[in-house]
C-alpha cells in the first residue's frame, strides 16, 4: 500500500508582507529550536490545516490572514494543495486546477478517494456521509495541547459526528472494512425507505380511522343488490351519479387532508421540542461554560464551545423555528381546506337531503334507510376499498425492505467472521506491552488496556509523566496496527513534542529510541522538539528544521514565495516538483 508523504510547505501573509517555505525529508524529520514559541507546532498544524483538518491556532496566527501551499505525495502520484480560509484548490499530475469553496462535501470525497478512506459516519441529518480528512489523520497526529492527555482528540469540530470514534478506530485498524461500510450506506439507504412507507403506513390507518367515522352502517345486501337500484327512476340515477362522484372525491379528498393534518401536528410538537432544547444549549453554553472548550465527563471528549460553536447552535435554532413556522403554516392551510372541504360535504348533503324527500328504500328488517346513507356508504367503502389496496401494497413493500435489511446485515456479519479479529488484538497486546516494558513505564496497568478501544483507560492510569509514555506507546501501537491490518494509504506520523511533563533524560532517552527501534522503516515521520543531547541519535540522517527568534514568517522570503503562489493559481505545470 502507497503511502502519504509531505514534501514542501509554503506560508504567506499578504497583510504582513512576510512568508516561507520549507523541504521536507522522505524518512525522519525533526523540527526544533532552542526556545519554546518559535513555531514548531505552527509548521506541522499548517500541514494538516492545509489538507482540511481544523486546528487551534491562537488569535496572533490567524489574525495574520494566511495562506498555506503544501506539495505531497500518495504513491507515485504528487499533488499540491492550497488553503486560505475554508476554500482549498487542488493541482494533480495533469496540473488541472479543483477549487472547493468548503472543507466538506465534495473536498472531503475527493481526499478520501485519493488516500482509500472509506469510512462513513451518519450526520445531524442521520445522513451517511464521508467525513473530513481531519477522521483520516487521526491517528497519525500526537498534537501538544490535548493528543497527550486524550487519544482521538488531537482537531477541532470532531462533535460534528455522534459516537464516532468506534467506527473511525475500527476502521483504522482493520476492524471494519471499505465493503462493511458499502453494505451499511446501502442499509442506511433502505432504512430511510422503510421510514417512509411507515410514515405512509400510519398516514393510511388515520384515514381509514376518520373514514370509518363517515360511513353509515348499512345492509351490505342495500348497497349490494343491484336490483333495488336498477328499480329507481332514470332521473335520479342522473342526479344521484354526479352527487355521488362529488362526495366521494369530498371525502377522499377529507381523510386526506385530515391524515396529513394529524401528521404535521406530530410534526409540530417535535420541532418546538427541538427548540426548546436549543434554546437550553445555549444558556448552558453561555452562562454556565467557561472558555472555548467543553470537556465531556463521561466520554471524555473536548467539545467546541467558541464564539463560532455557539453561533452555531443559535443557526440551528434558527433553522428548527424556521421548519416550525413551515409547519404551522402547513397546519393552518390544512385546516382551511378541511373547513372547506367539510362545507363542500355539507353542500352536498344538503342536495342529496332534497331527493331523501321523495325516496326511499327499506332493508330486509323493514328499515328505511334514505338515499343519502346508501350513497355516503357507497363512496366511503370505495375510498375504504382504495386506501386499504395501498396499504397493502405498502405493507408488501416494507416487509420486502425488511427482509433486504436483514439480508444485508448478514452480509455485515460474514465479512465481520472474515476479520482476524483475535490476531489485531494479539498483535495490539504485544505491540503495547513491549512499547511499554521499553519505556520502563511499569505503573501503567496494561492488563486495563486489551484493545484500540480502551484509549479512555490510557489516560488513567499511571502518573503525569508514565501517562505520557504509555499515550505514545498506545499510538505507536495504532500505528503499527494500521500499517499491518489497515486498507487506505499510510500518512506519516507527526509527534509534536512527546518531552511532557518533565521526563527525566532517561526516560526522554528511552521515548526517542522506541521511535527509532520500532516506528515502521520507510515511513514518513515528524518529530517537534526543543534542542537538547536527547534527540541528536534521531538527527542521524534525519531532516532538520531549525528554528529562531524571526519564527516563521520572514519578510526577505514574501516576494519568493508570492510569486510561486502565482504560479500555482495560474497553473504552471512546473509547480508539481
Amino acid at each position: 500500500m502507497p503511502n502519504l508523504q509531505f514534501k514542501r510547505l509554503l506560508v504567506l501573509s499578504n497583510s504582513e508582507k512576510s512568508a516561507n517555505q520549507f523541504q521536507f525529508g522522505p524518512m525522519k524529520n525533526l523540527i526544533t529550536a532552542k526556545d519554546n514559541n518559535v513555531g514548531k507546532s505552527t509548521i506541522v498544524e499548517l500541514l494538516l490545516w492545509t489538507l482540511g483538518c481544523e486546528l487551534q491556532f491562537d488569535s496572533k496566527w490567524t489574525n495574520r490572514d494566511c495562506t498555506a501551499l503544501v506539495y505531497f505525495s500518495i504513491g507515485d502520484f504528487d499533488y499540491s494543495i492550497r488553503r486560505y480560509k475554508n476554500q482549498i484548490s487542488i493541482r494533480a499530475d495533469n496540473g488541472e486546477r479543483i477549487d472547493f469553496p468548503k472543507i466538506t462535501g465534495e473536498f472531503s470525497q475527493w481526499f478520501a478517494e485519493k488516500v482509500g478512506f472509506k469510512a462513513l459516519l451518519p450526520s445531524r441529518t442521520q445522513q451517511l456521509e464521508t467525513p473530513p480528512p481531519a477522521y483520516f489523520f487521526l491517528p497519525f497526529y500526537i498534537d501538544q495541547k490535548k493528543s497527550w492527555l486524550r487519544a482521538w482528540d488531537g482537531f477541532e469540530n470532531l462533535g460534528q459526528y455522534d459516537n464516532w470514534k468506534s467506527s473511525i478506530i475500527k476502521y483504522h485498524v482493520g476492524l471494519l472494512t471499505p465493503e462493511y461500510f458499502n453494505i451499511e450506506k446501502d442499509r442506511h439507504d433502505k432504512k430511510g425507505e422503510q421510514k417512509y412507507l411507515q410514515d405512509d403506513i400510519k398516514k393510511i390507518d388515520v384515514t381509514l380511522d376518520i373514514v370509518g367515522k363517515y360511513i353509515p352502517q348499512i345492509s351490505d345486501a342495500i348497497t349490494t343488490d343491484k336490483k333495488k337500484f336498477e328499480n329507481m327512476t332514470e332521473e335520479i340515477r342522473e342526479d344521484l351519479t354526479s352527487l355521488s362522484i362529488q362526495q366521494e372525491a369530498s371525502l377522499n379528498e377529507l381523510a386526506r387532508l385530515q391524515g396529513e393534518y394529524a401528521y404535521q401536528m406530530h410534526q409540530q410538537s417535535v420541532s418546538s421540542s427541538i427548540i426548546k432544547e436549543l434554546d437550553k444549549d445555549y444558556l448552558f453554553s453561555v452562562e454556565n461554560i467557561e472558555g472555548d472548550l467543553i470537556d465531556c465527563p463521561i466520554c471524555g471528549t473536548t467539545h467546541d464551545n467558541s464564539v463560532y460553536s455557539k453561533a452555531s447552535i443559535l443557526a440551528d435554532k434558527q433553522e428548527a423555528e424556521n421548519q416550525l413556522n413551515q409547519i404551522i403554516s402547513n397546519v393552518n392551510s390544512l385546516a382551511a381546506k378541511i373547513e372547506k372541504t367539510n362545507f363542500n360535504i355539507a353542500d352536498i348533503r344538503d342536495r342529496i337531503a332534497i331527493i331523501n324527500e321523495k325516496y326511499v328504500i327499506e332493508d330486509e328488517n323493514q328499515k328505511t334507510i334514505v338515499l343519502s346513507e346508501i350513497i355516503e356508504n357507497i363512496a366511503g367503502k370505495s375510498i375504504e376499498f382504495k386506501v386499504k389496496e395501498t396499504r397493502n401494497t405498502k405493507v408488501i413493500e416494507e416487509n420486502e425492505l425488511k427482509n433486504q435489511l436483514s439480508s444485508l446485515k448478514k452480509a455485515q456479519k460474514d465479512i465481520l467472521k472474515e476479520i482476524d479479529e483475535e490476531a489485531i488484538m494479539v498483535d495490539f497486546n504485544n505491540f503495547f506491552n513491549e512499547y511499554i516494558k521499553f519505556l520502563g513505564a511499569d505503573d501503567i496497568n496494561a492488563s486495563e488496556i486489551t484493545s484500540p478501544l480502551s484509549y479512555n483507560k490510557v489516560s488513567k492510569e499511571g502518573g503525569a509523566a508514565e501517562n505520557v509514555r504509555a499515550m505514545l506507546a498506545y499510538y505507536l501501537t495504532v500505528y503499527n496496527l494500521i500499517v499491518n491490518y489497515g486498507q487506505d494509504i499510510k500518512a506519516p506520523l507527526i509527534i509534536d513534542t512527546p518531552n511532557q511533563h518533565e521526563q527525566s533524560n532517561t526516560n526522554y532517552e528511552k521515548i526517542i529510541q522506541l521511535l527509532l527501534d520500532k516506528y515502521p522503516k520507510n515511513n514518513q515521520i515528524f518529530l517537534c522538539a526543543m534542542e537538547n543531547s536527547q534527540i541528536d541519535k534521531y538527527k542521524t540522517d534525519a531532516n532538520i528544521i531549525v528554528l529562531d527568534a524571526n519564527k516563521i514568517l520572514q519578510q526577505q522570503l514574501y516576494n519568493t514565495v508570492r510569486a510561486e503562489f502565482n504560479f500555482f493559481d495560474t497553473g504552471a505545470d512546473e509547480l508539481l516538483r
